[in-house]
């Protein structure tokens, strides 16, 4: 699709969008808010947000997805999207000081990215692996493969480690992988110009936001349905 048939979209449009999508969708209470944020960091980059969170509303997961669970240091996701529990996992990993957690039937992998990028400082780092794809989270900087944020459901190992990388990712040809430095130009032409989504995405995104708006559950009506989605957010 060219950029002519994709419409203009700016970053408070689509967190609000989404923040009231995932909680139509049922995500726990509170948790819509992050998976919002998630979207709209990847999304800004040029990381599929929308695309990830597409792929969870039409999973219809909905309320009967359960919590992860934890066996050793398996995680057992049941179904449940990574968007509203990335933060969760990644507190999870930095628990085990380095040893690594593996997430089984993980979706869309590159939503633990964000929250990576928020705990990663100078005391600590973050590797992701599934299969052959990685990503490397460090001190404000990330450097993935392509590859890695193409995944739509894969098994993850997760390790949040002490201190700085030793190494840089392994050697890769530059057309494979996405630099800490175009990750950031990305985003930059984001913050200036806004997005652009696919007409039809962004359609399905506020059906989807609009769906909490209609009074028809208890749920609906304790968790404030009532207010439209407001283009000029």
């Amino acid at each position: 699709m060219t950029g002519a048939e994709r419409i203009h979209v700016s970053l408070a449009e689509l967190r609000t969008a989404a923040s009231r999508a995932l909680d139509g969708a049922g995500a726990p209470a509170g948790t819509e808010r992050d998976g919002a944020r998630s979207v709209v960091w990847l999304e800004a980059r040029g990381l599929r947000g929308a695309a990830a969170l597409l792929f969870d509303l039409r999973a219809a997961w909905g309320p009967a997805a359960r919590r992860p669970s934890l066996t050793g240091r398996r995680v057992d996701l049941g179904g449940s999207p990574i968007l509203v529990w990335a933060s969760t996992l990644i507190e999870t990993a930095m628990l085990e000081a380095g040893a690594a957690i593996f997430l089984q039937g993980c979706r869309s992998p590159r939503a633990l990215l964000p929250e990576a990028a928020v705990q990663a400082g100078p005391n600590l780092h973050f590797m992701l692996r599934a299969g052959a794809s990685r990503a490397l989270v460090a001190n404000g900087e990330m450097t993935l493969d392509r590859s890695f944020a193409d995944l739509d459901t894969a098994d993850v190992q997760l390790v949040a480690a002490p201190g700085q990388p030793r190494s840089p990712l392994p050697p890769a040809p530059p057309r494979t992988r996405l630099s800490a430095r175009e990750l950031e130009a990305r985003h930059g032409a984001s913050l200036a110009g806004g997005l652009r989504l696919a007409p039809g995405d962004w359609q399905e995104i506020r059906e989807a936001a609009a769906r909490i708006l209609v009074p028809a559950t208890e749920r609906s009506h304790s968790r404030g349905a009532g207010a439209e989605v407001d283009d000029n957010d």
